[in-house]
């Protein structure tokens, strides 16, 4: 009966067991061809599946491809990869995920842990920096709007109250920008690429809210 049984459970796992397919792909150098002209491409670089035990494995040529034979996953099925290269990290995770049996090579992108270090940090300096400047400026230029209206006898307190909240309009502004520019400066190598154009937009947001209320306070209608 128990032999009978286990030979039934075995004709019921081989279909799973004999399941195999391939798939492919590339490791490209992040920004390389803006960098240097021309793609370069990562050898030697470990490509796993991620099941334990594992169902496939892999090894970048000098062009930067590979090939697997994915064991145990039917086709179309998700197949989850990982990549493995020492002081190398990949910059678009979600190509990670692949589907067993696809056509399409798997198109990844991986940079050393001091060139997203560098990126972060440029990124930082250059777009941080120049909108904190603006909107110092901005918070300099209405804290001297209220110190004169101040010295002024008979002074409206409806307008200095208009003038402290605008005030501390640029205050939540410029504090939202150094909260955005830590969590860039914060955030894991796969997130910061995609993150920029959100970055940018925020910046244009902090700037445009800075301006809008600037020409408020003098009696201009913003355009």
């Amino acid at each position: 009966m128990r032999v009978g049984l286990f030979f039934a459970l075995l004709l019921l796992c081989t279909p799973v067991l004999c399941q195999q397919s391939k798939l492919r792909g590339q490791i490209a150098v992040q920004n390389s061809q803006f960098d240097k002209g021309k793609i370069e491409y990562v050898p030697f670089a470990e490509v796993d599946e991620c099941s334990q035990p594992r169902k496939g494995h892999a090894l970048t040529d000098a062009a930067g491809q590979w090939a697997m034979d994915v064991v145990g996953i039917a086709d179309k099925e998700p197949v989850f990869l990982k990549v493995i290269k020492d002081g190398w990290q990949v910059v678009n995770a979600d190509a990670l995920q692949a589907a067993a049996g696809q056509t399409a090579p798997v198109r990844l992108y991986m940079a050393t842990s001091k060139y997203i270090t560098d990126a972060k940090r440029k990124y930082y300096n250059t777009g941080y920096t120049e909108a904190e400047k603006k909107l110092n400026l901005k918070i300099a230029a209405k804290q001297k709007e209220m110190d004169a209206l101040r010295q002024k006898s008979g002074y409206s307190e409806q307008a200095l109250r208009k003038l402290q909240d605008e005030y501390g309009l640029l205050q939540n502004q410029y504090e939202k920008l150094d909260a955005l520019a830590r969590r860039s400066l914060k955030s894991t190598p796969a997130l910061i690429w995609t993150m920029l154009g959100s970055c940018i937009k925020t910046l244009l947001d902090c700037f445009r809210q800075a301006t809008w209320t600037g020409r408020c306070a003098s009696g201009k209608m913003p355009t």
